[in-house]
């Protein structure tokens, strides 16, 4: 499908779902992105967890999403 969202679409703020590897899907708000993964907050109590390739199921855009180029707006003036 040439559609399909992966890890690297998500951004700060977003929800995203990933697969434990029991096959357990959870879900989390994205805090950090870098290039290989993005690590989510899971349970809302700062667990965080990282998600790859190997473990993405689905993202969704968050109401607070932030864009790279808002956050370097913010940050680099």
């Amino acid at each position: 499908m040439a559609n399909e969202r992966t890890h690297r679409d998500a951004e700060v703020g977003d929800s995203v779902t990933y697969r434990s590897p029991q096959g357990q899907e959870f879900s989390g708000r994205v805090v950090i992105k870098t290039n290989t993964h993005v690590v989510i907050n899971v349970g809302g109590r700062g667990i965080p967890k990282c998600v790859d390739d190997s473990n993405f199921v689905r993202m969704r855009k968050g109401k607070n999403r932030v864009e790279r180029s808002e956050l370097a707006k913010i940050l680099f003036g």
